[in-house]
């Protein structure tokens, strides 16, 4: 719809407001929510690409016995 982006773009400051406070969780379920109602939006993608990140690196890093 004509408004779509609207949706799109307050899915994504949320998300990006979650994520700068420490609340990844939250921030990926947002994002995650987002891409729900805006299957095809590039930026909610890109917002929840670093989380999912840091989450397999540190995953990777308690495999590896916790070394960096």
């Amino acid at each position: 719809t004509e408004d779509e982006w609207l949706l799109e773009d307050l899915y994504y400051e949320k998300g990006a407001v979650l994520d700068a406070i420490g609340r990844q969780d939250e921030a990926l379920a947002v994002y995650e929510a987002g891409l729900k109602r805006c299957p095809d939006s590039q930026i909610l993608k890109a917002g929840m690409e670093p989380i999912r990140r840091d989450r397999m690196r540190r995953s990777l890093k308690v495999l590896r016995g916790g070394l960096s």
